[in-house]
């Protein structure tokens, strides 16, 4: 079955799903709730759920790191997914935000679902990006939700090793009460 009956429904499809990233990105909400209301789109959520859902949730990614709360909170009403992955850096939209240091989205991402313990390709968690942007504030409420300190990423690297690293003391010092010592065999492996 095909998805649009013509070149010109594709055509307004993809001028659509442009615009719908852009005002994302910019935080245009209404211009963003008149593409999710367009014929395009309702073609779409009738014919191919799953690309619907993709086009959403690469939406929720766009409006993440830059803090638009509001297109958030309408995405997330239309069920963008918090924990959908980018296709490049396999990155949540709850990690991308964390690593802007966007606090307010970041509570709202997990309030609907957001895995504050996910994974990118890499191994980073929201957390992880937090601590290594520096953002204190963000580290606070991912351990409050539950982030793990002592989770590593794909180079044995924790959320506190990457703060030391960046020289983020006020991170440090934070993710210092919350993470377990590392142990004499992990220093010894890790060459210290």
């Amino acid at each position: 079955m095909k998805l649009f009956r013509d070149w010109k429904q594709l055509r307004s499809f993809k001028k659509d799903a442009v615009a719908g990233k852009e005002a994302a990105r910019s935080g245009d909400i209404e211009a963003l709730r008149e593409i999710l209301e367009s014929e395009s789109h309702k073609i779409v959520a009738r014919r191919d759920p799953e690309m619907l859902q993709i086009m959403l949730d690469s939406y929720l990614r766009d409006a993440s790191p830059e803090g638009h709360l509001d297109v958030v909170r309408l995405l997330l009403e239309v069920n963008a997914n918090p924990n959908g992955y980018e296709s490049r850096a396999k990155a949540s939209s709850l990690t991308l935000a964390a690593f802007r240091g966007k606090d307010e989205v970041v509570l709202e991402l997990m309030k609907h679902g957001g895995d504050c313990n996910l994974q990118s390709e890499d191994g980073f968690t929201p957390l992880m990006m937090a601590a290594y942007k520096c953002s204190v504030s963000t580290v606070e409420k991912l351990l409050e939700h539950g982030g793990n300190p002592n989770q590593k990423n794909n180079a044995g690297m924790r959320a506190i090793d990457l703060a030391e690293m960046e020289m983020n003391f006020d991170t440090t010092e934070l993710l210092k009460k919350h993470t377990a010592p590392v142990s004499l065999f992990e220093k010894l492996a890790r060459g210290e």
